[in-house]
């Protein structure tokens, strides 16, 4: 028979691999990124019922370390995504431009005629 912390688990593998659809296959990077965080969190505590489950304490030390290292790639990750985030996600086709336009209920305009200010604001929405 299986002991209570084998049956959490097995809990926690089945949730990792629900979760690891984010990650997978998530919309835009922010999704994959979130997906990842909480995957390796699942992941850590993975690794303290494992310490529970075979008595041998000195997996929560590498639980720890594993939090500490995930918790500065995702924080390095999502300021590297802040940085590059509007060089490359944005499109800013004169399609896009005119379907972001209508969907703020303006007028109809190209993408030479807005100033850059407003090109931001379009490509904010986009990015929504």
């Amino acid at each position: 028979m299986m002991s209570f912390l084998e049956i959490v688990a097995i809990v926690i593998v089945l949730a990792a691999a629900v979760t690891g659809f984010a990650l997978i296959r998530g919309e835009n990077r922010w999704n994959r990124l979130l997906g990842y965080n909480i995957v390796s969190g699942k992941v850590a505590i993975l690794i303290v019922v494992w310490a529970a489950i075979t008595n041998n304490y000195f997996y929560l030390d590498i639980a720890i370390v594993y939090v500490l290292l995930s918790f500065i790639g995702v924080t390095a990750l999502s300021d590297y995504l802040v940085d590059t985030g509007r060089k490359v996600d944005l499109p800013l086709e004169p399609e896009a431009v005119a379907h972001a336009a209508q969907k703020r209920n303006a007028t109809q305009f190209s993408a030479t005629q807005l100033g850059a200010t407003q090109l931001e604001v379009v490509a904010d929405e986009l990015a929504d």
